[in-house]
């Protein structure tokens, strides 16, 4: 989050409360997934549930105010990394001693390793170009006029360069002033659409609910691994195919720029 566009001061501090009690379900639901038994695994599960409805509850009412206190961005940027830490870390000390599934040799350092790349190369970049994308959208939907919230993504601008290169193309189209034809943004925002309901399955409910169902089966393990695998082939997926269709649209942007200045 920008601070240049965080309010010094807002009135009531509610939404900020919110986000400390959501934080603390998320970590509850942590604490209580380590334990093998049924009964602390479900209460995890209640907290995990509480732990999603605030992370909502908090995103609407930032949405109906239009403000956020410094507080409350720094809480909204780090809520899921610092919850899903205490997640990672729960499943490491739940399984270090327990052995892997069909053989006698506990996992130990094995499910230290498959939490860490989990945290890393899965959810971290899954849940930070989602959410890119949806600024995108949410942007292209509104008006390419208004402010940038994409901008605020700086870290995703490496691994989207077809994407760089049709935001630059709007850009210089807005210089030149000329706008971004209704044809290609409808196809635009019918792709990004489509994309985006496929990307659900990186959301947060999505994650919520295969960690509760591993945590509750007796197999946490699952958890990370269907990270890296199922929604890391979701993520390839969703990535590839929306660098496609940034590329077609800048082509039909430069094409258009061509016609209309006989280039």
């Amino acid at each position: 989050m920008n601070d240049n566009h965080i309010p010094q001061h807002s009135g009531s501090n509610k939404p900020d409360m919110v986000a400390i009690g959501t934080v603390a379900a998320g970590v509850l639901a942590a604490i209580f997934f380590v334990n093998n038994r049924l009964l602390p695994n479900i209460i995890g599960v209640v907290f995990m549930a509480l732990y999603v409805i605030g992370r909502k509850s908090y995103r609407r009412m930032v949405a109906g105010r239009g403000t956020m206190t410094r507080a409350g961005a720094l809480i909204d940027q780090w809520t899921d990394h610092l919850v899903f830490a205490f997640i990672y870390l729960a499943i490491c000390c739940r399984l270090y001693y327990t052995p892997m599934p069909g053989v006698d040799m506990p996992w130990k350092w094995a499910i230290c390793a498959l939490c860490l790349v989990a945290a890393v190369f899965a959810h971290s970049p899954q849940s930070a170009l989602t959410d890119y994308y949806k600024q995108l959208h949410r942007w292209m939907k509104n008006g390419t006029g208004s402010s940038h919230p994409y901008r605020l993504h700086r870290q995703m601008e490496r691994h989207t360069p077809h994407l760089q290169r049709m935001l630059k193309a709007l850009e210089s189209a807005e210089a030149e002033g000329r706008h971004l034809p209704d044809d290609l943004r409808a196809r635009f925002l019918s792709g990004s659409d489509r994309l985006l309901r496929i990307g659900r399955c990186l959301s947060l409910p999505v994650r919520s609910t295969l960690l509760s169902v591993a945590c509750l089966v007796g197999h946490p393990w699952a958890y990370p691994l269907a990270e890296v695998v199922v929604l890391g082939c979701v993520y390839i997926y969703l990535h590839k195919s929306h660098e496609a269709l940034c590329d077609e649209i800048s082509n039909q942007l430069n094409m258009t720029r061509e016609d209309e200045t006989g280039v």
